[in-house]
């Protein structure tokens, strides 16, 4: 499991790095400055293509964060350590950037319906069940941490009465 999450996360690093580097060349090339496809309708500006390059890092660097605090969180239930403080930490670390990644994907959804283009990024498509799947992840996220802060609870309310 470990291993795989190692995998995950170092495959994530390459691919943000790679698409830093296409994204700065995209973005400083002269011929490229204005590009405007009319038979698709897509419309691309410098400002669009910095806008979708701030958007798909973010969405990388989330999903790094992501499976970096699940790895950590895996690792500890792996070594006996279920109710403690660091469980909840990163629990609660996971559900900030799966919220950062909600709404990044969401708006690139919108970005890519207003420029009748498809969305930045490929790990969803722009439709409404993908945002369903979205908050199904969240919300298990969500009832992980609800139910570990009250194991948390529990455990410290044992250990004070031995």
């Amino acid at each position: 499991m470990i291993i795989i999450g190692w995998f995950v996360q170092a495959f994530l690093s390459f691919a943000l790095l790679a698409l830093i580097s296409i994204g700065f060349g995209f973005l400083f090339s002269t011929k490229l400055r204005y590009l405007a496809i009319n038979n698709t309708g897509i419309h691309s500006s410098f400002s669009y293509v910095l806008i979708t390059l701030i958007l798909a890092v973010g969405i990388l660097v989330s999903l790094i964060l992501i499976v970096h605090y699940l790895k950590a969180f895996a690792s500890n239930i792996f070594n006996s350590l279920f109710f403690v403080q660091s469980n909840l930490d990163v629990l609660r670390k996971t559900l900030i950037y799966t919220s950062v990644f909600f709404v990044l994907q969401c708006l690139s959804d919108v970005l890519g319906s207003l420029t009748h283009n498809t969305g930045i990024s490929s790990i969803f498509t722009d439709s409404i069940s993908s945002v369903f799947y979205l908050f199904i992840f969240w919300a298990t996220i969500y009832l992980f941490y609800i139910t570990f802060k009250y194991g948390l609870k529990v455990q410290q309310d044992n250990n004070s009465v031995i």
